[in-house]
């Protein structure tokens, strides 16, 4: 995967952690949507590797 393709990966997977985070404004969403943003970074670091999700814990 070229260098540009991974940046633009993490760069998507950290905009829908944040979108993802936006949710947890109902009261009842406090501890599942933190979770699930964090799969987001599980998912850049199993197909890109630790250097380039890196980009994505930035956010």
């Amino acid at each position: 995967m070229k260098n540009t393709k991974k940046i633009t990966f993490s760069a998507i997977l950290s905009a829908l952690a944040a979108v993802v985070m936006l949710v947890s404004y109902f009261p009842y969403f406090t501890y599942a949507v933190p979770a699930v943003a964090g799969l987001c970074g599980m998912v850049a670091v199993i197909e890109i590797g630790c250097k380039w999700s890196f980009l994505n814990n930035l956010n």
